[in-house]
């Protein structure tokens, strides 16, 4: 169990071997320790007996330490989920546990008797924290698929950050809604500083320009054929974030422009975390951004982990207000 201050967390009660009304700590400490071993040891014991040529191969799912992380870890989120359901009580002795969790570990292992080379090459390639976790979470996924009513939290977000369908519904809703700010943030400092607009943004201009020649130079390099790349073609989320908190406020001076839009009316926007400051009000264009760079479809190749169906909906939240309404 857990604890915050001198009081136990009450959620954390419920599932946990360890009995916080025995006031000799020493000796609970020692039964609970006593009763997760066996209880480990029985979940064990099982696998080597039952699928002995599986936890035998070169490469075991089980005894490797990923796969060590991943089951131990599994059957204690199992532990917890039965006991939240009432099939499982503090008192329930080691085997006993063992024979309701039993059929969940079946799930795992004859899935893993039959998982596919691409599932095997992608969880054997992955190292560290990482790895950790894609193990447990395919386990847990695996455990999920033969029992739907197991799908703890973490594991549904999980799903959902490898959710094809979502991660291009964000990736349209994201390059929507760039497109729509370069429109707007252009045409406004064009507005605003007519001829000299390029002027005002110096700093950001040398340094997409700098990208522009180095990506002329890369396709030529590899293709032979120069290529013209318009130095604007390089600017990004976060160049409009400075150009618009640059000029927040800002009107033209030309009378026949009355009705303008400042960047300040265009731009801010609430979503839920505060509308008092310049940078609450564009907090928005950092989760943008941020949203945008997790997204694995538009950054094939990269760490990026995928979006959650609450960042999606985030980004069509967005995609509505400034594509959708004039």
């Amino acid at each position: 169990p857990k604890a915050k201050g001198n009081e136990y967390v009450d959620e954390s009660i419920k599932a946990s071997l360890y009995n916080v009304n025995n006031q000799n700590h020493d000796e609970e400490m020692c039964r609970a320790k006593k009763a997760i071993v066996q209880f480990i040891l029985c979940c064990y014991d099982y696998v080597s007996e039952s699928y002995r040529e599986l936890c035998e191969e070169e490469q075991s799912f089980i005894f490797e330490n990923r796969g060590t992380y991943a089951f131990i870890v599994l059957i204690g989120n199992l532990n917890k989920h039965l006991t939240e359901s009432n099939q499982l009580t503090q008192s329930t002795s080691p085997q006993g546990r063992f024979k309701i969790i039993k059929e969940y570990i079946d799930a795992l292992m004859n899935s893993l008797k039959n998982i596919t080379p691409e599932q095997k090459e992608k969880l054997w390639g992955k190292y560290g924290a990482g790895g950790d976790m894609l193990w447990l979470r395919t386990f847990q996924s695996e455990v999920h698929a033969k029992h739907d009513t197991y799908n703890p939290p973490e594991l549904r977000e999980w799903m959902e950050r490898q959710d094809k369908e979502l991660q291009r519904k964000g990736k349209e809703y994201a390059d929507s809604i760039e497109r729509s700010m370069k429109e707007k943030v252009l045409k406004k400092l064009n507005t605003l500083f007519g001829d000299v607009w390029e002027l005002e943004i110096a700093e950001i201009k040398r340094k997409c320009s700098d990208q522009a020649s180095k990506e002329v130079e890369k396709i030529y390099k590899e293709t032979g054929k120069a290529k013209e790349i318009p130095w604007e073609s390089m600017m990004c989320i976060n160049d409009y974030k400075t150009i618009i908190e640059k000029s927040w406020t800002k009107r033209p001076n030309n009378e026949n422009e009355k009705d303008f839009k400042t960047f300040e009316k265009e731009f801010a926007f609430d979503i839920g975390l505060g509308f008092n400051s310049k940078a609450e009000k564009t907090k928005w264009i950092s989760m943008l951004n941020t949203h945008r760079n997790r997204n694995t479809l538009a950054h094939k190749g990269t760490k990026g982990e995928g979006l959650n169906k609450e960042e999606v909906e985030l980004l069509e939240k967005i995609y509505t207000r400034f594509c959708t309404q004039t």
